[in-house]
């Protein structure tokens, strides 16, 4: 345990500032703006519970190419190289963190939430199988590599090699989990609590994102942190399928 705390503290090499600022940037136009102008302008018909879902995809797919396309000629900068630790227990690590936070969740709030990103399909508009497959693919493949390239690719090394490694750590959580508030606003029904929505739309994130960096910081790999994080959208697809189901 204690070599593992003194890898996540320590500082490592980055990006300069301008890549990011750039990053972040880009991912909060992507995701905020372009994304959902095109899914309404290419789907006008789409699903209600289906648009947000197409346009994350869009601003997902249109920011990882921009991150992949200005690192083009460092390709090492990103840390997309192997690891230590083998994909599959990394995976299984993020599912056991994904399941211990939640029960977390259900003992601070009483309350037992789908994600989100999947709030509109679970308590709005029943989504069919395509919704549902547009939705395991983006909390599980989409939004790990998209989020993960920017966040724990592009700035987390670069605020671990300026504020070091737990300040690092804690400023990029806390980036993340705001970009998610905003990106992903908790839209529950009037019933769900203030404090659930805001556990499951910001508190939760921030922990998430703890997890997932110090994933990051003890494998030196992005590559890890994406697993790690697509755990996390492999679970949080398979519980909200759960509650939309009936019973």
């Amino acid at each position: 345990m204690r070599s593992i705390l003194l890898r996540i503290g320590e500082r490592e090499s980055g990006p300069d500032v301008y890549a990011a600022a750039s990053g972040v940037a880009v991912i909060a136009i992507a995701m905020l703006v372009i994304g959902p102008t095109l899914a309404l302008t290419l789907f006008p018909g789409a699903p209600f519970g289906l648009t947000p879902v197409l346009s994350w995809v869009l601003g997902g797919a249109l920011t990882t190419a921009f991150v992949l396309f200005a690192n083009r000629r460092s390709p090492g900068a990103l840390r997309l190289g192997s690891t230590g630790l083998s994909t599959l227990f990394v995976m299984l690590a993020g599912i056991g963190a994904a399941i211990a936070l939640d029960v977390l969740s259900l003992g601070v709030t009483g309350s037992f939430l789908a994600a989100p990103e999947l709030a509109a399909m679970v308590y709005g508009a029943r989504g069919g199988l395509l919704d549902w497959l547009a939705a395991l693919a983006f909390m599980a493949l989409v939004q790990p590599v998209t989020e993960e390239l920017v966040f724990r690719g592009v700035a987390f090394p670069w605020l671990r090699q300026s504020l070091g490694g737990w300040a690092g750590l804690v400023i990029t959580a806390l980036a993340y989990a705001a970009f998610h508030w905003l990106a992903y606003p908790p839209l529950y029904p009037e019933t769900v609590s203030l404090l659930a929505g805001q556990w499951y739309g910001l508190v939760l994130p921030f922990l998430a994102g703890l997890f997932i960096g110090a994933v990051r910081a003890y494998t030196g790999s992005t590559r890890s942190a994406i697993a790690a994080h697509a755990a996390f959208g492999l679970f949080a697809a398979l519980k909200a399928f759960a509650i939309a189901s009936p019973s």
